[in-house]
């Protein structure tokens, strides 16, 4: 164990000796440093909210609770940020990130920090309404960020040696900080005014001009999105939203991208890629029922349609990491599904809160050191949100899709580095900005599909936001 971990729980004397040591050090170093300190431990959500006291704290925060790892992360304003657009935005975040971490020094024995953000489902997508605010793609190294791994817990602060002359800053934003997560995050309500859905006359003919683009062929998959404008009664708060799936939907990852006003944040099911040295995981999330089906799952496992759309997502996934992966003795690519199943075989069956989703978890090893965000530009956008193949399900969307959606069903995530890092696919999200919000959800239309089903498993997916908005 490190000495960091070894103090986490001591009297503040020892903190605020590793936070002055840190400074001292910051303060004759090139780039930027970043310092560790023990923290107490407490809810991430707690700290996506303006702070009173952190100054940073207005500009951006930052937060990560994966689905399935005791950990979550959290960050408060900006150290250094990398923005790109356009068709080359992952590799361009890339190679701006990389100039970034070359300026980093960090302490080996606390956690790596690591970069939050995300991307617009296609170029221009988030080019309109308060989407522009976070546009095509935006990282950021916080200034303060919060590790919390099991029963440890660590802030580790990133500042320049001009920053770090101003230590009285510090220590008091280290104070108002612990107050937050002693405090814990907000739960008072969003209350809903009034939901302002796309007519269900534009609905039925969107599913119809797919079906019969897909009748022309080849298009054989298109995700239709829909997002309902809501007014609420008061300015919406990240943190209790958030909060509040968590409670609700713990078997999601959470998450939160905050750029002064504009909050985007959901619980998404669907792991798109996330990266461990050399060990990725994946996972095929396609198929759906109300979980509120007397036979739902053996319904789910019966249905064609179902299993045809699970099929397109899983053959599309290991196409894409296939090029990425290590061979074995005999030359296979070693991709497998992480369940103990045969990869081809039949789907397991994920129950959520509302639904039940037919599910594949894939793992492979890679053949080199590949950079997640490499990874997550070979598999976006699956089938599962685009549609197949995907450069005309996407052209399609793009073109004939009623509202710009945004960062919706794009990946948002982290990285460190080492191109160590694990992205979402962002579901059951909204978009949050002040006294307004966007939740969105969308269905996978095929040719055997029908638009008042599909407009009724929509309603059923964005049930996770309005709940979160309007409390228990």
């Amino acid at each position: 164990m490190s000495q960091l971990a070894r103090t986490a729980s001591s009297a503040p004397a020892p903190r605020d000796h590793a936070l002055a040591l840190g400074l001292e050090r910051a303060a004759h170093a090139p780039g930027l440093t970043v310092i560790a300190i023990p923290a107490p431990l407490g809810a991430v959500a707690a700290l996506v909210d303006p702070i009173a006291g952190v100054a940073g704290s207005t500009d951006a925060a930052f937060a990560w609770e994966p689905k399935d790892a005791d950990e979550a992360w959290a960050g408060v304003g900006i150290a250094a940020e990398v923005r790109a657009s356009g068709p080359d935005r992952f590799a361009a975040i890339a190679r701006a990130a990389a100039a970034v971490w070359a300026r980093v020094d960090h302490d080996p024995t606390a956690p790596a920090p690591r970069m939050f953000g995300g991307f617009a489902f296609a170029p221009g997508t988030a080019a309109r309404g308060a989407w522009r605010a976070l546009g095509d793609a935006w990282f950021a190294l916080p200034r303060w960020t919060y590790a919390r791994r099991g029963g440890t817990a660590w802030w580790l602060l990133a500042l320049d040696a001009a920053g770090a002359r101003d230590s009285g800053r510090w220590f008091a934003e280290l104070a108002a900080l612990d107050g937050a997560i002693a405090a814990g995050p907000p739960m008072t309500p969003c209350p809903v005014l009034a939901r302002h859905d796309i007519p269900r006359a534009v609905w039925d003919r969107q599913v119809d001009d797919i079906r019969a683009a897909i009748a022309r062929g080849p298009i054989a998959k298109v995700v239709a999105a829909r997002p309902c404008e809501v007014e609420l009664g008061a300015p919406a708060s990240a943190a209790a939203v958030m909060a509040r799936l968590g409670a609700a939907h713990g078997e999601c990852t959470r998450f939160v991208i905050r750029t002064g006003a504009t909050a985007f944040t959901g619980a998404s099911p669907e792991r798109l890629i996330r990266r461990r040295g050399r060990t990725i995981e994946s996972e095929a999330l396609a198929g759906t029922i109300a979980r509120a089906h007397p036979d739902g799952a053996t319904a789910l496992l019966a249905s064609a349609k179902d299993r045809g759309e699970h099929e397109l997502v899983v053959s599309a996934i290991t196409a894409a990491l296939a090029p990425f992966c290590a061979r074995d003795q005999d030359g296979a690519i070693a991709l497998a599904r992480s369940d103990g199943g045969a990869l081809g075989g039949p789907p397991a069956v994920r129950a959520l809160r509302h639904m039940l989703h037919l599910h594949t978890p894939i793992t492979a090893e890679l053949a080199d050191s590949f950079h997640v965000l490499e990874l997550a530009r070979a598999l976006h956008p699956t089938p599962a949100v685009g549609g197949t193949p995907t450069a005309d399900a996407v052209a399609w969307i793009s073109t004939h899709e009623p509202a710009s959606r945004g960062w919706y069903t794009a990946p948002v995530g982290c990285f460190d580095a080492a191109g160590d890092g694990e992205f979402a696919v962002a579901l059951r999200s909204g978009l949050l900005a002040g006294r307004t919000a966007e939740v969105w959800a969308g269905a996978g239309i095929v040719r055997d599909s029908d638009a008042a089903a599909e407009w009724a498993e929509v309603e059923l997916k964005q049930r996770a936001l309005f709940g979160a908005l309007e409390g228990p």
